[in-house]
């Protein structure tokens, strides 16, 4: 989450350098965006029809990118960006 920018972290890694322990700070507005697009129920449904398919590939940053969408396009905005 926090290479994805959705939160501020303190992680400790063990002795062969892998991440084994660790704190959430606090979440980034970015974060912040990301949550509450996932917390609206007709948003959401509509991106996991569109993005999470069975047998389908995607990337945390495609789930974002089409939260926003999503967003932008009940607002009346421009879907690019």
């Amino acid at each position: 989450m926090q290479e994805a920018g959705l939160i501020i972290a303190l992680v400790s890694n063990d002795e062969k350098g892998i991440p084994s322990k660790g704190a959430i700070l606090r979440l980034t507005w970015q974060g912040h965006d990301f949550i509450d697009a996932a917390r609206d129920d007709t948003i959401w449904k509509k991106v996991r029809e569109k993005v999470m398919r069975p047998a389908a590939s995607f990337t945390f940053g495609i789930l974002v990118q089409a939260l926003k969408y999503e967003i932008k396009s009940r607002l009346g905005l421009p879907g690019d960006s």
